[in-house]
């Protein structure tokens, strides 16, 4: 998993906002080496529960990067340890 792009944060500057984190692996199965077609592949989903926009904001203030780490955390505590990369701690 590569850390989250701080620009996509401006997305989050709605009032009310809630953010569900979800977590999905195996995707990696779906381009075989070489295909150019996407194949099937068993797929596993975890849905987290929701964050409240304002509640993400408390803690990291302004800071978009702090914002969207947050975000990638809680999406990495949804996957086996070795698909969190930049998140694995």
């Amino acid at each position: 998993m590569q850390r989250f792009l701080p620009g996509v944060s401006r997305y989050f500057e709605t009032e009310n906002l809630w953010v569900v984190p979800i977590g999905i692996c195996g995707t990696e199965h779906m381009y075989a080496i070489g295909e150019q077609r996407l194949g099937s592949a068993p797929l596993i989903m975890s849905i987290g529960r929701p964050i409240s926009g304002d509640s993400i904001r408390a803690v990291c203030g302004s800071d978009r990067r702090a914002f969207v780490d947050h975000l990638g955390h809680a999406v990495a505590t949804l996957l086996p340890a070795k698909y969190r990369g930049s998140y694995v701690s």
